[in-house]
């Protein structure tokens, strides 16, 4: 059985220089202070690491960066996100984070051809989560930037034994109804990871024991404790 994530999870800028070129040198410092500030994990590459404007070299160097930094640390959660537009370029990013021993990746629907309904998103889904079925795969819902807006507790109803890896959701919207559906659904089986930073008061309210954001340093780790 699968250990559900709790806490504290990161989503770490990617360091860049003046000239726009890739700063890996201060990913080992940023891991520390991650780890001292009792965060649990990071979500690498993602909207605050700029990670759709990266070319697949570049991300495959944050991927590195960060594995190398925490190779020690078996408890400290790296997730990358592959999402983008391109289905063959998502899935050859999630097999290389499995090759290089990532905790687990992250998708995003494409948001220029987008799916046009739930069934072609849960496919969209299991090409990628299948080409690494021993990773735990997270769907990141941010409707606001992809413009793809169907309701998560119909995607878990529709991937819910069917995907085998899919662990839960990156729930960066704000329709509380459906992300307390979500978090009952089949007692709790899924992660539901809380994304948006300015409403995490009212989703601790409704049971939140994740959350994935910026500023997550101004909490203390008792914060999500039962």
């Amino acid at each position: 059985m699968r250990k559900h994530l709790n806490g504290l999870v990161a989503a770490p800028f990617t360091p860049m220089n003046m000239s726009g070129n890739l700063n890996l040198s201060l990913i080992p410092d940023y891991y520390l202070f991650l780890k001292q500030n009792g965060v649990r994990g990071a979500f690498i590459c993602g909207t605050t690491g700029e990670g759709v404007s990266l070319t697949l070299a570049e991300k495959k160097a944050v991927c590195n960066a960060w594995c190398s930094a925490t190779t020690d640390d078996k408890d400290f959660k790296v997730i990358l996100f592959v999402g983008g537009t391109c289905i063959a370029d998502c899935k050859k990013l999630a097999l290389y984070a499995h090759k290089k021993g990532l905790f687990a990746v992250s998708f995003a629907p494409p948001f220029y051809f987008k799916p046009k309904d739930i069934d072609i998103l849960t496919s969209c889904c299991k090409e990628i989560a299948q080409a690494v079925p021993e990773m735990p795969f997270y769907f990141y819902h941010i409707p606001d930037l992809t413009g793809v807006d169907f309701p998560m507790i119909d995607l878990l109803k529709n991937v819910d034994g069917k995907i085998s890896n899919f662990a839960g959701i990156k729930y960066t919207a704000g329709n509380f109804m459906d992300y307390l559906s979500c978090l009952h659904f089949r007692d709790g089986k899924y992660d539901m990871l809380w994304g948006r930073d300015e409403n995490l008061l009212s989703a601790l309210v409704l049971g939140c024991k994740e959350l994935l954001g910026v500023p997550i340093t101004m909490l203390h780790p008792s914060t999500f404790e039962s």
